[in-house]
């Protein structure tokens, strides 16, 4: 319903991606809420975990995207949409709060999404380089302020608001809100597919994006198999979903139109039917 709404109501769906920061604060204050310090920093010690989900993510993604890409759109400037989406950092949001409802660990998602936000600053510009020949720059300080404001003090200011409110009624309240969150990211989601694209484009990309995304999902799923139940959720989610802000920022700046569209899309299959790829185990 959120796509269809997105993709005929787009002014609507533009105008609250303008506060979508704004969302993401009030999403980082409720898992706040549910988070202890000192409990978010004994996962620390989970390195093995850290460096599989950026390996994963920043190093498999993206070859693997642009091989899957190069057998339907080679030759095109579609390649270059794949390969940024391969490269972007896991998204603030939907990693974090698919792996609370699957009851994963959030602690360990919460940080390896914080990882994982700082090191694009680095690994994005080089993977591009590589694979592209572009040369690209993020707004370094730009991105580190907002990581601030938007991720780290809400998660702050929901801890110590954790401590005095009577968490055990409620925290079974805070789903809903959550998946509503979710439900908001699709709709402003489906407003950037290209109104003037041929639907027999967006079909072909919207299979093969399907196709990245399923391929990932089991690679994954076969390669997270040695860690604990809880930390399998976790890794899973911050392995395959991808971030749309920084992939658009860059599609924007540095890349022609044709190669807008797999991001936008795989934005949407992560959102929908992305969490149906994972079965959580008996934690």
């Amino acid at each position: 319903v959120a796509v269809v709404v997105g993709v005929l109501w787009r002014q609507p769906a533009y105008t609250l991606a303008e506060w979508r920061h704004y969302l993401l604060f009030v999403v980082m204050l409720m898992l706040g809420m549910e988070q202890r310090l000192f409990a978010l920093m004994a996962q620390l010690k989970k390195a093995p975990a850290y460096l599989l989900s950026l390996i994963l993510s920043f190093g498999v993604f993206p070859v693997l995207a642009w091989a899957w890409a190069q057998l339907f759109f080679g030759g095109t400037e579609a390649i270059a949409g794949f390969v940024v989406l391969g490269a972007v950092p896991t998204t603030l949001t939907s990693a974090v709060i698919y792996t609370r409802l699957d009851q994963g660990d959030s602690r360990l998602a919460l940080l390896i999404v914080l990882f994982s936000q700082i090191l694009c600053v680095v690994l994005t510009p080089i993977l591009l380089t590589l694979m592209l020949g572009a040369s690209v720059e993020l707004p370094m300080a730009q991105m580190m302020g907002q990581l601030v404001v938007y991720f780290l003090l809400p998660l702050a200011l929901g801890m110590l608001l954790g401590r005095v409110l009577p968490m055990e009624r409620i925290t079974p309240h805070l789903t809903r809100p959550e998946q509503l969150v979710v439900a908001l990211f699709v709709f402003m989601g489906a407003a950037h597919i290209p109104s003037a694209t041929p639907l027999l484009t967006i079909g072909k990309t919207l299979l093969v994006v399907l196709g990245l995304q399923m391929i990932f999902a089991v690679l994954v799923r076969l390669v997270i198999q040695r860690f604990p139940a809880m930390d399998q959720t976790a890794l899973f989610y911050t392995s395959t979903q991808k971030t749309l802000s920084v992939g658009l920022y860059l599609l924007l700046s540095y890349f022609p139109p044709a190669a807008f569209l797999p991001m936008v899309l795989y934005h949407l299959l992560q959102l929908t039917i992305g969490k149906f790829y994972w079965r959580p185990q008996e934690n």
